[in-house]
């Protein structure tokens, strides 16, 4: 269980980015939204939206929603943003990092 380091822009390793504002997220929630409201989804979901999003690299982070068992937050690594290089696999007691 892992994932990629500056989810946040909490950087825990400079080696793997060049942003000059330490804040900087390299993540982007995916979501099915529908009237403002933000649905967690099914894995097949998570990676439909990655493939549809220029924004987003070939690699995913997935946990359990905390609320909803059977569904999922995610995210995926930015490619749009240049200061973010690769992703940094930490350690984690609950997201997964997926390549897709």
């Amino acid at each position: 269980k892992s994932y990629c380091d500056g989810r946040f822009g909490n950087w825990k390793n400079a080696t793997y980015h060049t942003c000059d504002n330490p804040k900087q997220t390299c993540a982007i929630r995916l979501s099915n939204r529908r009237a403002d409201v933000a649905v967690d989804n099914l894995l097949g979901d998570c990676v439909a939206l990655a493939k549809h999003d220029k924004r987003c690299s070939n690699i995913i982070t997935v946990r359990s929603n905390q609320e909803t068992t059977a569904r999922l937050d995610c995210y995926c690594y930015r490619k749009d943003v240049s200061c973010c290089k690769t992703c940094n696999y930490l350690p984690s007691n609950s997201w997964n990092v997926i390549r897709i």
